[in-house]
């Protein structure tokens, strides 16, 4: 009798031939049976990074793929666009399922619609005698399941009559055209064939299916209902633009000579890096290396650039415009304005604001400004992000208002911001010497 770890040695042996025989397995952490790459691969074929390839790309399984996904909610699918056909599109539900009622047609001249439950697909019953209908308005007489209005046949038309005689084509026996859009054409999967109304004849017609060569050999070409239409799938794994193949020709979009297919980093057009890999697919590694450097622009020239100008450049040589980032790795909040920057010493603060792009504010009244360019005027002269505009301040107090021990300007108020007044030091609020002082601003 086997013992209990043999039982499960023997179940284990099992499940990991079950796994084996199946389309892909787990092996070290990794999925065998799914390839990488769906170029030159069958539709179908379990793919890395989706449930498998379809028109060269690896994809989730969609509606339209042609594959029923019964865990994704899909109840049929037929691989089309075309609707009423007993498989319905974007939803891969069936278009009727017996017990599910059918749309009524608007035709009083034919049956009741019902479901067939072996097609999924609706139909009308049996066209009905020579009853009376109502058509335009106007009661007329059931024929060849049609509402025939009174009149239709006389040669002239008349009322809701779009054409008269019927003539058994484009003129139907209720003395209406067939078709007047291509809209009232059955709907059909362009991928097969297309349909639109011939409005000479008034008659829906069969066109050719779609061709969709590009002819490109660095594409996938083909048409799918499951993707829309026609698709042009690049062979270029890592999206970088180019292909491995040698030729894409003269109106590809996607270029040739990818040495490295699955790095996006890697193509003939990539800069050299230090990284012992031929970044640029000439055959060498690490050849004509360019070692670049982040650079900046001062427009100002007070020696803070502007973060916003950054620029990948070989070197930051003033003479081009351009200057390395600072030690201090400070930058400018105000790139035209000389008088902002992080170095500004708050005794330089000035009683006015600033505009950005260098232009002088404009005094509407007051304390508001406004600049030529329509953006709002800022006090931050030392792009600490904070607003220094000018006095008066609680703790500049005068000393005939509750001086505080360190001093005050004499009078009823301080001076406003870089104005010049009477300090004291102030001792229970008795008046010292006074001198004069410029009221600094914050």
């Amino acid at each position: 009798m086997l013992g209990l770890r043999s039982i499960l040695r023997l179940a284990l042996v099992s499940l990991v031939a079950a796994q084996l025989a199946s389309c892909s397995v787990i092996v070290g952490n990794r999925i065998v049976g799914r390839v990488t790459d769906c170029a030159n691969q069958d539709d179908r074929t379990p793919c890395v990074g989706g449930d498998y390839c379809f028109a060269g790309a690896c994809r989730y399984a969609f509606c339209g793929d042609g594959v029923v996904n019964a865990n994704r909610g899909e109840e049929c699918d037929d691989g089309n666009l075309l609707a009423g056909d007993g498989c319905e599109p974007v939803t891969c539900k069936h278009t009727c399922d017996g017990d599910s009622p059918c749309a009524d047609d608007g035709n009083p001249c034919n049956g009741p619609e019902s479901c067939l439950v072996s097609t999924h697909l609706c139909s009308s019953g049996p066209n009905a005698g020579a009853i009376a209908c109502t058509s335009g308005g106007a009661t007329g007489t059931c024929t060849a399941g049609l509402c025939v209005p009174p009149g239709c046949g006389d040669g002239t038309v008349v009322g809701a009559e779009q054409c008269d005689p019927p003539n058994g084509a484009g003129c139907m026996a209720n003395c209406l055209y067939a078709c007047t859009s291509d809209a009232q054409c059955p709907p059909s999967d362009p991928c097969v064939e297309d349909r639109h109304c011939n409005l000479g004849s008034h008659m829906c017609e069969t066109l050719p299916a779609v061709s969709c060569e590009d002819d490109s050999p660095c594409t996938a070409d083909g048409c799918s209902a499951g993707v829309g239409g026609c698709f042009h799938n690049p062979y270029d794994a890592d999206s970088d633009g180019y292909s491995p193949l040698s030729d894409c020709g003269p109106t590809s979009t996607i270029r040739p000579n990818d040495c490295n297919d699955n790095d996006p980093n890697v193509h003939p057009m990539a800069i050299e890096t230090l990284n012992n890999v031929d970044d640029d697919c000439n055959g060498l590694i690490d050849d004509n290396v360019v070692l670049v450097v982040t650079c900046y622009v001062d427009h100002d020239g007070d020696g803070y650039p502007d973060l916003g100008s950054a620029v990948s450049l070989p070197s930051c040589r003033k003479t081009d415009g351009y200057v390395g980032a600072r030690a201090d790795n400070l930058f400018d909040c105000a790139d035209r304005v000389m008088s902002a920057n992080p170095g500004v010493d708050a005794s330089t603060y000035f009683n006015e604001p600033y505009c950005a792009d260098n232009g002088r504010p404009t005094a509407v009244g007051g304390d508001v400004f406004t600049c030529d360019d329509q953006s709002t005027p800022s006090f931050d002269y030392n792009c600490d992000g904070l607003v220094q505009q000018s006095g008066p301040y609680t703790f500049d107090q005068a000393c005939g208002s509750g001086c505080p021990d360190s001093g005050g300007w004499v009078g009823v108020a301080p001076p406003a911001c870089g104005g010049i007044g009477d300090w004291s030091d102030c001792y229970s609020c008795q008046v010292g010497v006074a001198l004069p002082r410029q009221q600094t601003c914050r």
